[in-house]
């Protein structure tokens, strides 16, 4: 008899706003993924959810990946959870799979970096892996522009939209991802100056509290600079990517790129079929990530939290700015967070 193919397990921590999403990501995953626990904060969807799968719910996220431990985590909540319990998920080599930015402050994402206890010297800091779903730069589009960095030159000016309704993704999630891609082709901004259009009188305190359009312009060394336009309030409308350099031209959209010389010539390019839309819906968009995970057609996130760190940076940095009037610099924020 044939042995059956490998199931990865999954666990679930979820919470009231991300239930019904989680439920469709499961349901488009099928039966490519096992789901062998469900839990979530004091609310009941996580209730419903463990339910509908015949499964008993958790309300402790450490007790759960103790009891159930499993190849993945599947982490949407929109507050933060305990650090040393995602550690010790990662320490497990889970992949944590994560809706959301997995923490709004830098002393959280430090502590994720911890080397588990009883780790020797060539022990990897992080077994596991955190990854941010849907992120840009693991969609077929950014995946198939291999290396344009040569063509491109030293000098960018890069611009990053990320639109849509709240449903499709928060604020925060949106600038992490952003912030993420653009700092593929920069290096970390010495100032952001941005602009946030909210229906608060004031800003939020932290991240996860962002709400609105922000609009941000970053200057970089090296003569690059950023620009970024954010928004949850807005229309679903493709995720995209423009680099200009002195020696070239890219864009990119979830499904396609083209990379040209600054004369305007075509070097490559991936056109989507025709009738294919130009971004699929949010839910695919994360099934397909997941997808190519399991498939090992995706090159894995870097081990540890260093561009999570430099993203939430950013966003701290914007989020500084919008109430200040003022640039504020992202380094001066991991400064600050260092004490």
């Amino acid at each position: 008899m044939a042995t059956p193919p490998y199931t990865p397990e999954v666990a679930v921590w979820a919470d009231e706003d991300h239930a019904s999403i989680v439920a469709g990501l499961l349901d488009l995953m099928g039966g490519s993924i096992a789901p062998i626990a469900v839990g979530g904060p004091r609310d009941g969807a996580a209730g419903k959810l463990a339910e509908s799968l015949g499964l008993a719910p958790y309300d402790d996220l450490r007790q759960m990946g103790v009891e159930r431990p499993a190849a993945f985590l599947l982490l949407a909540v929109s507050e933060d959870e305990s650090p040393a319990d995602l550690a010790a998920a990662l320490a497990n080599g889970t992949t944590v799979l994560s809706l959301e930015p997995a923490c709004s402050t830098l002393a959280d994402y430090a502590e994720l970096d911890r080397p588990p206890r009883h780790a020797t010297d060539d022990s990897p800091a992080m077994p596991g892996r955190l990854v941010l779903l849907p992120r840009f730069t693991q969609t077929p589009g950014y995946l198939a522009a291999t290396d344009p960095y040569d063509t491109l030159g030293d000098r960018r000016s890069v611009l990053v939209t990320s639109t849509g309704p709240a449903h499709d993704g928060s604020l925060f999630a949106r600038l992490h991802d952003a912030w993420s891609t653009a700092l593929c082709f920069c290096d970390t901004p010495e100032a952001i100056h941005a602009h946030l259009a909210h229906a608060s009188a004031t800003p939020a305190d932290g991240p996860r509290g962002l709400t609105g359009r922000l609009s941000a312009n970053a200057s970089c060394p090296g003569g690059s600079s950023i620009a970024l336009i954010a928004a949850d309030n807005s229309p679903a409308l493709p995720r995209t990517l423009t680099v200009l350099g002195d020696t070239g031209q890219l864009t990119v959209t979830p499904t396609g790129y083209h990379l040209r010389h600054a004369d305007g010539s075509t070097i490559d390019q991936l056109i989507p079929p025709d009738g294919a839309p130009a971004a699929p819906p949010m839910l695919d968009q994360m099934a397909d990530q997941w997808r190519r995970l399991l498939d090992q057609r995706n090159p894995p996130d870097e081990a540890g939290t260093r561009r999570d760190q430099q993203a939430l940076a950013c966003t701290l940095a914007c989020l500084l700015s919008a109430k200040t009037g003022q640039p504020e610099s992202p380094e001066r924020v991991m400064q600050m967070s260092r004490g």
